[in-house]
């Protein structure tokens, strides 16, 4: 037995009965290139990324741990107080130079940061510095990198980009079991959800043309029809996607509703009028309607699910490689970028 998916944006050929094969590729462009989540999450991944690593770079964690770890200390001369330009909320950064010498008489030169309203005036200073590598130094009291640690923070904004891809990612695989294992039913759009002013007394209110009335309430679902009435009033509007609720039977005779985005602008638009994919276990979670699956989606002459050619899809695909696999090494570029203009 085959299922006709009827006719939208596209001819349908026949659905082969479940389970039906959803290959390696599909999946990928289901899960990963199409959604939108996916893209926002990997977009807030590979930002997170590239700042922490630019400024983690230039907070020397290294060089505190070192000191921190181990140090002895030296008295030292400084040479000069440079302004950054750069403040630590409304307290300015300066740069400080300043020698000193090694137990064995050998001359060492540092550079250190301090966040304070004036810089050191005074010329003899004491320096921290690593015995087993004294290139590492500071004056006591001030920090070896450039910013201060509580930029740290910023590493747990790659976190909550993984946590939106997941998210996208785990929902997805809810609607892959739908492609491979969904029944088809017809169902009907009983309502929608928008927000409109509504008059009680004359109807509709119209923002483009009636003035401003006192007595007015806000209607937030109304009935298939009552959505197009409106429509025709003040337009179609732009064009996206409306939560609706379609409500189909199933084979067994159970009603059942379901909440979906749904696109008015297609060529099924006036009609409430859908085809759905639904899961006979859940039947409402990760409801598909057919009419609005993304055009690269087919079906073989086998009745299997196929991923045709997408040109958004390459693009999609560059974007992604370039925030999961770019953040770090292009935070690192700018860190030491930044570093080099800072330290010197």
């Amino acid at each position: 037995m085959v299922h006709d998916l009827g006719e939208a944006n596209r001819d349908w050929a026949k659905l082969a009965p479940a389970p039906r094969v959803a290959p390696l590729w599909f999946r990928w462009r289901w899960l990963v290139v199409r959604p939108i989540l996916v893209l926002v999450g990997s977009a807030v991944f590979g930002c997170g990324c590239l700042a922490s690593m630019a400024f983690a770079v230039n907070t020397d964690p290294i060089g505190a741990w070192r000191l921190a770890m181990a140090r002895r200390e030296a008295p030292g001369d400084l040479k000069k107080a440079e302004d950054t330009g750069i403040s630590g909320g409304e307290v300015p950064i300066f740069r400080l130079k300043y020698t000193f010498r090694l137990p064995n008489g050998t001359l060492m030169r540092g550079t250190s940061f301090l966040e304070a309203s004036e810089p050191l005036k005074q010329e003899a200073v004491t320096v921290e510095y690593d015995p087993r590598d004294p290139r590492i130094n500071r004056i006591r009291g001030t920090r070896t990198g450039f910013l201060p640690p509580f930029v740290y923070i910023l590493w747990l904004v790659p976190p909550v980009g993984l946590a939106i891809i997941a998210g996208s990612i785990a929902y997805g695989l809810r609607q892959i079991r739908v492609f491979e294992r969904g029944e088809l039913a017809r169902a009907n759009i009983t309502s929608c959800n928008v927000s409109v002013e509504f008059n009680c007394a004359t109807g509709w209110i119209n923002p483009r043309t009636d003035p401003p009335q006192a007595t007015t309430a806000v209607k937030s679902e109304l009935s298939f029809e009552e959505f197009h009435r409106l429509r025709e009033l003040m337009g179609p509007g732009p064009r996206g996607y409306t939560s609706c609720t379609l409500e189909f039977q199933t084979p067994g005779g159970k009603i059942v509703q379901a909440r979906r985005l749904v696109d008015f602008g297609g060529p099924l638009g006036q009609t409430p009028k859908r085809t759905v994919l639904y899961d006979p276990e859940h039947p409402r979670r990760a409801l598909l309607c057919l009419e609005d699956l993304p055009a690269w989606v087919r079906v073989t002459p086998d009745g299997v699910w196929i991923a045709t050619e997408d040109q958004k899809g390459v693009g999609r695909m560059g974007w992604l490689a370039l925030c999961w696999f770019g953040g770090l090494p292009l935070g690192w570029i700018v860190g030491v970028i930044e570093r080099a203009v800072h330290w010197h």
